[in-house]
């Protein structure tokens, strides 16, 4: 009777060993899926405002970095919600913006938000050099 006991108390050690680790492993994989989010310029007007841009250079620097062939980088900022006007160059730079209007969070104001992405291509048709910038206008 104590052996049975014994292994009763084990089993129910052994499911709560089991029950906290499957939980402990789905809130790490929740916590890195939601880190490994795709940027997206509309997601990133919900960051905290002085986050914003640096957010949108770390990802234009990534995704449009020189060398980078143009074509793969205007892929990856339409994927990020930005459009590239077929990838035409004029004046010299593939210009991408994105426009959306945001309501400030303080008070009901409401203005639109541009983003534009400017690409500089080389001879080759890569990345010479790229910016991001955001431009808002109030209503």
């Amino acid at each position: 009777m104590v052996s049975q006991m014994k292994k009763s108390l084990d089993c129910k050690k052994l499911g709560t060993y089991v029950g906290v680790t499957v939980a402990a492993f789905i809130g790490l994989t929740t916590v890195a899926a939601a880190a490994q989010q795709p940027f997206s310029f509309i997601a990133v007007e919900f960051m905290p405002h002085d986050q914003r841009l640096a957010a949108a250079q770390a990802f234009v620097a990534a995704s449009a970095a020189p060398g980078t062939p143009i074509r793969v980088a205007e892929a990856a900022l339409s994927r990020a919600g930005v459009y590239c006007h077929g990838g035409r160059v004029v004046n010299g730079v593939v210009s991408c913006t994105l426009t959306s209007v945001a309501a400030d969070s303080g008070n009901d104001s409401q203005h639109e938000v541009t983003w534009r992405v400017q690409i500089t291509p080389d001879a080759n048709g890569a990345v010479a050099a790229a910016t991001v910038g955001r431009i808002t206008d109030g209503f």
